[in-house]
């Protein structure tokens, strides 16, 4: 029993690491070394996970990714985040693959979070508002794979519109971003 609690331990901290390094392959690796052993690792570690292969441009990643999505939705669906699914699907049809997108929107709307989101806000203060909106503010990412659509299907303007919201927003642009402004 000590031993399979080192071992996840040393397993969570590899996979924690290879995430912090951009090291997909060993993280895919150690990612199913640890769900074999042990099951699916804490929510924060599947989000940072899904999060990464979303980020991927190479469809291989992406496809893994979803199918990865569809096992953890039907085992274990509470630890899918809404903005990690809003990501990978954004990911997918940003890469032309609009079935798995679909897929992940239609898991989004099983979840029945979308509604949710705004009820989150009703009720509560000014200050704890802020708070929720700060929670489900778009990140960087989002925002660099709405821009990467704007470049390739041509709309400069609409891109140029969402650089200006990101400054607007508080969102601090990445190398990517600088890509694909460039």
């Amino acid at each position: 029993m000590v031993l399979e609690g080192m071992s996840r331990e040393v397993l969570l901290r590899k996979l924690e690491l290879t995430l912090k390094n951009h090291k997909v392959d060993e993280a895919w690796e150690t990612f199913n070394d640890l769900k074999r052993l042990h099951g699916f690792p804490e929510c924060l570690i599947v989000n940072k996970f899904v999060t990464e292969l979303s980020y991927s441009s190479e469809s291989h990643w992406l496809k893994k990714a979803c199918i990865l999505v569809l096992i953890i939705f039907k085992e274990k669906p509470n630890l899918l985040q809404l903005d990690v699914l809003a990501k990978l699907s954004l990911s997918l049809a940003r890469a032309q693959m609009p079935i798995p997108a679909s897929m992940i929107l239609r898991l989004m709307l099983e979840k029945k979070n979308l509604p949710a989101m705004k009820l989150k806000l009703v009720g509560f203060s000014a200050y704890e508002k802020s708070n929720c909106a700060k929670l489900i503010k778009p990140d960087t990412m989002i925002f660099n794979l709405v821009l990467d659509a704007c470049v390739r299907f041509g709309s400069p303007l609409k891109g140029q519109h969402l650089m200006e919201l990101m400054s607007q927003t508080g969102v601090i642009a990445d190398a990517h971003t600088i890509v694909v402004i460039a």
